[in-house]
């Protein structure tokens, strides 16, 4: 009986690694890296189709995006755009590295061009800042 256990167990243990290496192996869904370029509108300025609000904990700006991307370097995920008309409403919540933040904070007036790359969380509309340049003219 010990030895009919013993190989079970054997069995059991190399169908659960095989099981976990098949699981590893498969493609994770992982969220869409985008950059998008736009402008901080003025307060009370109309705002468009294109016009999504940014958020950080304590501040909003409103921003018409002119270009957005998809940062996936194998072509897997859709354009920017579609990936951006699943985010409802049109709010973005910048959520990251506290610096890159409070640089772009201290640096958003209206009509300043700024180029946002990161992970969007489409669901929750969060995304994570990898980087936030101006674009001097």
């Amino acid at each position: 009986m010990k030895k009919r256990c013993g190989k079970n167990l054997s069995v059991c243990l190399a169908a659960l690694l095989l099981l976990g290496s098949i699981i590893c192996a498969t493609p994770a869904f992982a969220e869409p890296k985008i950059s998008m370029v736009g402008t901080i509108l003025a307060p009370g300025e109309k705002s468009g189709v294109n016009a999504y609000v940014l958020w950080t904990q304590a501040q909003k700006w409103h921003f018409n995006i002119q270009k957005i991307s998809a940062l996936d370097p194998v072509g897997t995920s859709p354009d920017g755009w579609s990936i951006l008309q699943q985010v409802s409403p049109n709010q973005i919540n910048i959520v990251g590295n506290k610096k890159i933040i409070q640089d772009f904070a201290d640096a958003a007036t209206p009509g300043k061009k700024f180029q946002i790359d990161g992970v969007l969380y489409v669901a929750d509309g969060v995304m994570m800042v990898g980087s936030i340049n101006e674009i001097k003219k």
